[in-house]
Parts: C-alpha cells; structure tokens; sequence
C-alpha cells in the first residue's frame, strides 16, 4: 500500500490503491513540495506550497496542459505513479488550492466522459459521419471527436461566429448541404456546441440527427 512518511520521496504506487485526489490531498496535509509523475511519465502534476500550480499530459501523439491535462489524469483508471522531489515547472498553468484543483477537474472530466458518449452516440446511430467535433467555440481545439476533429471544429467556431455577427448573437443550430459535404452545428448549452460532417448530401436531416442525440444524452445524464 501507498505509505508516506515526511522522508518517504519519492514514493511509488498505482491509483488502482490511491487515486490521485487521495494522493493529492495526502501531500497537502504532510505538507510537502512534490511532483507526481503518471502512466510511466506521461503525466506530470506538480504540487507546491498546498496549491496544484501546473499539470501535464501527453496522449496519442498531443501534449495538454492545465486543467484540462488534471482532468485526463484524474479519468485515468488503474495507472502508476511516482512521487518525486519537488522541481519548478517551466510555467505555472493551474495555481489553484488542491481542493479547488480536483474539483474543477473532476467536473471537467466527467464533462469529457460526456463528450465522448455523445459522440459515440452519434457514431452508432449514423456510421457514415466523416467527422463529429465536440467544445467551446472560444478553445483551441475540440475536447472530444471523430475523424478530421480540428479541421471540422475550425470550420464550425467560423461559421457560428459569422452568424452571430449577422444575427447579433449566436445561432443555437444551423446546417449546410452540398452535391459532396454536408455539416450541422448545434448548441447543446450557452458555451458548448457539436458539430458533424458528411460525405454527399444530407439536408436538415443531418441536424435533426444531432438534435435527437443531444436530447438523448441529456436525459441519459439526468437520470443517472
């Protein structure tokens, strides 16, 4: 088991035993500097003065950081871990107290869970979407996807702010429909959105689709 005396660092163990918001915490009550190595080096969380001041997380080929990197870590089921002397991290991204940390991070997180269920959603209710792109229009990339995901997210965060411009606030859904593509953008919530894309034409079917799905997720969360 997963013990730590004030010399005990580094300290190693698995979150199958500890999870990282009990190891987190544990470090802030002995009160110690450290940093917490994951998932054989992947992930970095660094750990100072009883505040988490920056995380990091490198997965299929990116690198996250902040708390969107706290997130993953803390999603990640049975994973290894190392405590290590405390060392500067090059920039300071989350800076928050341990509990404020994990709670945002958690509330993240299980956003993301239900991201990716919406878009598997949407996979097994029509296969032959080319690409679904879920996340804030203000972000620089989607937080959850299929197929060509920035290249998709890109051209909906442009097409929802050249309607707002037009409008004067933001439209909740619209689509387009050629002879070879087409592609709907809905907003589920004041601040997030997912949009799809396909090969031929769709019409507003495709929307509807992506309507229908977000209803279902909706109320599959809220009864759970």
């Amino acid at each position: 088991d997963a013990e730590l005396e004030s010399s005990d660092v580094p300290l190693s163990g698995t979150t199958g035993l500890m999870s990282l918001e009990q190891l987190l915490a544990m470090l802030q009550v002995s009160g110690l500097d450290a940093v917490i190595r994951l998932s054989g080096g992947r992930g970095l969380v660094y750990l100072a003065g009883n505040n988490v001041q920056h995380a990091s997380f490198q997965h299929g080929g990116a690198m996250q950081t902040g708390m969107p990197a706290l997130s993953e870590l803390i999603a990640l089921p049975d994973t290894d871990f190392t405590v290590e002397p405390y060392r500067e991290p090059r920039r300071k991204t989350i800076n928050l107290p341990v509990l404020g940390a994990v709670s945002e991070a958690a509330r993240l997180a299980d956003e993301r869970r239900r991201d990716r269920q919406l878009v598997e959603l949407l996979m097994r209710t029509q296969p032959r979407l080319s690409a679904v792109a879920v996340g804030y229009p203000l972000a620089q990339q989607p937080d959850a996807g299929h197929g060509d995901t920035q290249q998709l997210f890109a051209l909906a965060v442009e097409l929802l702010e050249r309607n707002r411009t037009v409008l004067g606030s933001s439209p909740q859904s619209l689509s387009l429909s050629s002879e070879k593509f087409s592609l709907a953008v809905h907003a589920f919530s004041e601040t997030r959105f997912v949009a799809v894309a396909v090969q031929g034409r769709a019409g507003a079917a495709l929307l509807r689709l992506v309507e229908k799905a977000v209803r279902s997720e909706s109320e599959t969360a809220s009864a759970s």
